[in-house]
């Protein structure tokens, strides 16, 4: 059923706007100052802020076998606004990949939420092989385990470049020294050789339960399907109370809060204190192209 959120609070080339927004399904349709030509059902959005729903990457859902646990977990996550997860999964050696795929998907085939995997390995096994057989499986992103400067002067980086492309699948960095000193130099090499080889990345892996950026969904290829509000993205959303939010040099503190309503897939996922926990809901989502995404829209009947 089609249904317009009217005079809704949002962020817009980084400004606080107002506008109007027609829902239909699982998508969104249109997104303009006003919508008075439609006659559909409208629900008051003015006291509420909107955002996208967040999409988060996790790094520790895949020790989660209980299913207890499991739910406890994610449920904290939709609280934060979650309605995508990015589900990491440690791969030591290639050949362990099939147990470890099967493994990952154990663990979130009861999500409520969809959710891609990502692979985790170490910087001395990022090899064209490993990489090629994880382009062929659609792996959101490749996440590499760096602990010295010795480590990436050892990698191929030039045959890297070359079996990356054309679909470039993004490569993640995670340092994993606590010495401040070595983090900052493997950060800065790290920029280096993006910068040289001119790899699909970002500076560091993002945190767990930290929203991801929209730079960061770009080169996932996960951007404007999901984390944007724009006609032709999927209906996730969150809305936060306007009254609990503090507006300074036009920024709103939400990421301080947890939303008041969370929708995923265009069904209500949190309503107030009530978290509506559907096991299975969720989908596994596979990306064809990542690092861009092509919008299909059908026309609307106004009336």
């Amino acid at each position: 059923m089609a249904y317009i959120i009217d005079q809704i609070r949002l962020m817009e080339n980084n400004q606080i706007v107002t506008r109007s927004i027609l829902v239909d399904g699982n998508q969104f349709r249109f997104k303009e100052k006003q919508l008075d030509q439609f006659r559909f059902m409208k629900m008051d959005g003015s006291p509420y802020f909107m955002t996208p729903g967040f999409v988060m990457l996790d790094q520790n859902i895949q020790h989660l076998e209980q299913s207890h646990s499991f739910k406890l977990y994610v449920k904290n996550l939709i609280q934060k606004g979650c309605t995508f997860l990015i589900a990491a999964v440690d791969l030591p050696f290639e050949r362990q990949w099939d147990e470890k795929k099967k493994h990952i998907r154990k663990v979130m085939m009861n999500s409520p939420i969809d959710y891609a995997i990502a692979a985790k390995i170490p910087i001395d096994r990022l090899t064209p092989s490993i990489i090629r057989m994880l382009k062929r499986e659609k792996i959101t992103v490749i996440i590499v385990e760096i602990k010295q400067i010795a480590e990436l002067d050892d990698v191929p980086w030039e045959w890297i470049r070359e079996t990356l492309f054309p679909k470039q699948t993004p490569i993640f960095p995670h340092f994993s020294s606590e010495d401040q000193s070595i983090f900052h130099q493997l950060k800065s090499k790290w920029r280096q050789i993006v910068k040289k080889y001119k790899l699909p990345s970002l500076e560091e892996c993002p945190e767990n339960g930290v929203p991801l950026t929209k730079e960061a969904l770009m080169k996932i290829g996960l951007y404007p399907i999901r984390g944007e509000i724009l006609s032709g993205s999927n209906v996730d959303y969150n809305l936060f109370r306007m009254i609990d939010l503090v507006e300074e040099n036009n920024y709103l503190d939400y990421y301080n809060h947890n939303p008041e309503v969370i929708v995923h897939n265009g069904s209500v996922l949190k309503a107030g204190e009530q978290i509506f926990y559907k096991p299975g809901f969720g989908k596994e989502v596979q990306l064809n192209a990542p690092g861009r995404f092509n919008i299909y829209s059908q026309p609307i009947n106004k009336y």
